[in-house]
Parts: C-alpha cells; structure tokens; sequence
C-alpha cells in the first residue's frame, strides 16, 4: 500500500506543469474524430499515421465523460501509471518472493520513464500496462495453470497490446521465443500447442491494422527514410542509450557524470549478475522478453526511439529488483537501493522542472504563448501559423477549444487534418491569394506564430517568404523566441537537426503600416 501511495503521489503531482505538446495535440484531436467521424473512419486516419487505434479510442471515450481539460486529459495517464505499477506487483509476485515484488514494485514507482509516461497524452503508459498484463498472464500458461480465465487473460491483453503501438510486435516474437525455449526444456507438447494457437489468433487479429500501416508508408520509416532522431547513432551503441533510457528516463544528459556513471556502474552490475542464474527457468524469461526488443529494434528497425521500448521497462526492472534480493550481505542491498533512489530521483526532479530534456518538444511553452496572444488580442487582429500538425493544433486547443474564443486562426500549410473547433480555415500560401486578401484590411494587426521543425516540415525558406509578403504592408511591432536551439541538448549531440541560432517557438506581431 505504502508503493501505490508513492506512485500516486508522484504521477497525481501537478500533471499539468508541462503545455501540451505537439504529439499530446495529435492525440486529443484522433480521439475527438472518433466521435465525429465513427470509428471506422477514424481508425482509418489513425492507420495512416502509422498507429494503433486502442489509445485512441479509450482517450475518446473518457473524454465524453471527463471533458478536454488538461487536467482531465492527463488524469487517465495517471490512472493508467498507477495500474501498471500495482500489475507490475502481482506479476512480479506470481514469479518471485513478497521481497522480489516489493523492490521491483518500488523501482517502478520511482522509475522516471514510467512517471514521465503516467503523465503525457501518448498511449506508451497503456504500452506499459498491456506489457505487464499480457507477460503476467503467459507466465501462468507457461506454468501449467489450465484456467481458461488465464487463457483468456493472455489472448485479450496480448491482443489490446499490438492494437496499441507497433512496436508490441517485438514482444509478441519475444514471447514465441520463450514458448520455443519452454517446449525445448519441458517437452509439453499440449501447453505449448494451447499457447502457439492463441499467439497465431493474436496475430491473425492484428495482422489487418499492422498491413494497412506497412502499405501506406511505415516501410519506409523502418528502411531509414524517415528523419528520427535516433536513427543517426550506429547500431552498435543503440542498445547501450536504450537501456540509458530505461534506467534514467528521457530528462538526464548524458554528459551528467554525477547521475550517469554511478548508475552505469549500479545498474550494469545488478543486471549482468542475472546471467548467473541462466539455469533459472524465471530468468530466462525475463532476459528474453529484455534483451530480444532492444537488440532486435537496435540492429533493424533504424529509427527507434527509446520510448517505443517501454514494453521492455518492467522485465528490465524486475531482474534488477531480483538481483538485489539475492545480493548478500543486506547492508550492501539496502545501500544500493538508496543509491539507486536518489539517481532515480535526479531524474524525477529534473523532470518536473523542465531540465535536461531529450525531447525538446515537451518543454515548449504552448500555455504561455496563447495566453500572450489571447491577452494582447484586439478585435480585427489575424493570428496566422505556420505548421498546422503542432502550431495550429496546439493554439487551436488552448484559444478555442479550451477558452472559447473567437480569434481568427489561419496556417500557411495544405494539410488533410480537418478542423475539429474554432473558427480557423486552411489557406495554402504560394497557390492563391487568400493571404494578401486577408491581411489587405487598415484597420488589422497580424500574429505570426512559427516552429523549429517548420524547416523540415515546410519547403526551405516557406516562414521567410510568409514574412516577405507581410512586411509589404506591415512592419514588426514585436518579435518574441522561445527556447533558443542552443540551450537544447539535442544541439550538442551529433543529430544536428535544425539550423543553429533558431527558437524553438517564435511569436511576430506586425501592425499595418
């Protein structure tokens, strides 16, 4: 009780500090089609974006019953973080010892990839969960419980797990491979048919959603066409930041020897001390359900990123929650487990205060930007975006949907997301002249919102044209930035994506001449 009650605490902490981000938007807005469009035709815009439709499709229905709040919104995640930490008990409990369940459950109510995850509007919280519950209910296949409740467990969990990211694949291969290793050992020809038929199901169930996603584009992601951050780094050190993530979650640099090479040290030797016991039926497991996503997703599937391996984080985190337990004398253990707390902890604060970010994209101050706006706004003023799948989203949300406003919000970008609220339209700079018609009027001011990623996202030079057409007719009154590049971690690693002395936000206001 007293773990749940820190997990609780921490998850059910302020989960609104942070702004929704560009990703979270997706999110809210995939989950507000299914109610306006079905969820047939929802599912198919999802599939296209290369995800999965049960997030989605369980966020859409809380909002109908808890609103759009932040609040709200991310009070699921909560509820989700803590579940996974109570599964994450009894699964650990039904493999080892009362003491084994309580270590492991206390790293994974500590753990900052899972607090992160129990806080953001992204379905990798439900990943985690779905992990849990579909190991949990294979390992009582695998030790011969014949319940048909156990059966049904694995097949139903397993099944929520791929409709949740694609990325659930790798576990259901991992669990293939410890089936084959349980037949090779024991010979039980009925169990391991019983289990391979209810895996061959899953796949039959799954296999529609995961071909629509491969036909409409993911090959080339997963060939190295697509620009994700990960996919620079070779794939010999891949596994190495993986497991850096999955000790010490996305908000420590690298370069922060004082947390990083004590927990190198305290988390290598915990976890290499479990090839010790390989004769162990238990260990086995939990080291393929481990090692065979992060290796397979570090040598093949280029553009992983960490994240996409929270499936991993509880198997990882409970060989090493097995390993104390073993470690001898108890004053060693206990003295790890402190040591281990306070690095977790490191990572935990910089978290909720915004340091030392992986992801730059979920520090953006999108809250404090529409309220610039909202407060500053006169009747007549135009607020103009550039990248509509982040900023007319995010603005969109906060400006109308939230605060019902009735601000006349454009983009510069052709784009198949359809509006779901407010007033804003579409307008396609460079193929009409619904640019000039609109800022022709004397008596109207115009906000100029753009982002980082414009220069990937756009053609190159699309912001400084926009700016070009407007200075013909008005001139700068104010020019605000929001995180320089510079100050980003992501700048100081060799991925070099975005040109330097760029913002991550800039908000123009130009007043007619």
């Amino acid at each position: 009780m007293f773990i749940i009650l820190i997990a609780s605490a921490i998850r059910f902490h302020d989960p609104t500090f942070r702004s929704i981000w560009g990703d979270e938007a997706h999110s809210i807005y995939r989950a507000i089609e299914y109610s306006q469009s079905g969820i047939q035709a929802a599912t198919a815009n999802i599939l296209k974006d290369s995800h999965l439709p049960a997030y989605f499709l369980l966020l859409s229905v809380w909002m109908k019953g808890f609103g759009i709040g932040e609040y709200s919104l991310r009070a699921l995640s909560v509820l989700i973080g803590i579940l996974a930490v109570i599964s994450f008990y009894f699964f650990a409990k039904q493999l080892f010892e009362e003491k084994t369940a309580l270590i492991g459950s206390f790293l994974m109510a500590i753990s900052p990839l899972a607090i992160m995850h129990s806080q953001e509007l992204r379905m990798y919280g439900l990943l985690l969960l779905f992990s849990i519950l579909s190991s949990s209910y294979l390992w009582k296949l695998l030790s011969g419980n014949k319940n048909h409740s156990a059966l049904l467990g694995y097949v139903l969990f397993t099944i929520l797990l791929m409709l949740t990211h694609i990325y659930a694949v790798l576990i259901l291969v991992a669990q293939f491979l410890v089936l084959a290793i349980d037949y090779w050992q024991e010979r039980n020809l009925s169990r391991g048919l019983i289990i391979l038929l209810s895996q061959i199901f899953i796949g039959i169930i799954a296999f529609p959603f995961y071909i629509k996603i491969i036909l409409m584009g993911l090959s080339s992601v997963i060939t190295g066409a697509g620009e994700m951050a990960f996919s620079v780094f070779p794939s010999y050190i891949k596994p190495f930041l993986f497991f850096f993530v999955l000790t010490l979650g996305e908000t420590v640099a690298p370069w922060n020897v004082p947390v990083v090479l004590p927990a190198i040290l305290v988390f290598g030797y915990l976890f290499l001390r479990n090839f010790k016991w390989l004769s162990d039926k238990k260990t086995v497991f939990l080291l393929i359900l481990c090692l065979f996503p992060v290796l397979f997703a570090a040598f093949f599937l280029r553009p992983t990123m960490p994240k996409f391996l929270i499936t991993v984080l509880p198997f990882y985190i409970l060989l090493i929650g097995r390993s104390l337990t073993l470690l001898e004398p108890g004053s060693l253990r206990y003295g790890l487990i402190i040591v281990i707390t306070a690095l977790q902890l490191c990572s935990v604060y910089n978290y909720f205060n915004l340091k030392e970010y992986h992801n730059s994209n979920q520090i953006e101050p999108w809250r404090k930007v529409s309220a610039i706006i909202m407060k500053d706004y006169r009747k007549g003023d135009i607020i103009i975006t550039s990248y509509r799948y982040i900023i007319y989203q995010i603005l969109n949300y906060y400006m109308y949907m939230l605060a019902g406003g009735d601000h006349p919000l454009y983009s510069v970008q052709d784009s198949r997301y359809a509006v779901f609220s407010g007033p804003g339209k579409i307008i396609v700079f460079g193929k009409s002249d619904v640019l000039k018609n609109i800022v022709g009027m004397d008596d109207q001011r115009v906000w100029f919102i753009t982002h980082i990623s414009d220069d990937r996202a756009l053609p190159a030079g699309y912001d400084q044209k926009v700016r070009t057409q407007l200075g013909k007719s008005y001139r700068l009154v104010s020019d605000k930035i929001f995180i320089p590049y510079e100050e980003t971690i992501v700048s100081k690693l060799p991925i070099k994506r975005h040109k330097t002395g760029s913002a991550r936000i800039s908000l123009s206001l130009y007043r007619h001449k």
